[in-house]
């Protein structure tokens, strides 16, 4: 007769380790510090919200910038030709001194 319980190996604890920059794990350690909580705590916190409503628990959305940057990367890959790099003064002086490059 075997004396594993059905639901023990769901409530046995599982480790999961991240990496994250030194700067965030400082930032966020003493801001759960102050509520209180460790860094386990407050992940597994993250994780019960997500599994209980099967979502991330805030929105995950791109800025405006990042979308315009997705937005040009696309439509750079769909023109026909290369486009100059003007983000250089000397970009821009090639671009502007190319009597054929007047888009």
């Amino acid at each position: 007769m075997s004396t594993n319980r059905p639901h023990e190996s769901a409530t046995k604890p599982q480790k999961i380790q991240v990496t994250v920059e030194r700067s965030l794990a400082d930032k966020t350690e003493a801001i759960f510090s102050q509520l209180g909580l460790s860094p386990s705590t407050a992940i597994t916190m993250f994780l019960k919200q997500v599994a209980a409503t099967g979502s991330i628990p805030f929105p995950v959305t791109l800025t405006e910038r990042q979308k315009a940057a997705l937005n040009l990367q696309a439509a750079l890959k769909q023109a026909d030709r290369p486009v100059n790099d003007l983000s250089t003064p000397e970009g821009y002086q090639r671009w502007d001194e190319d009597a054929n490059d007047d888009y």
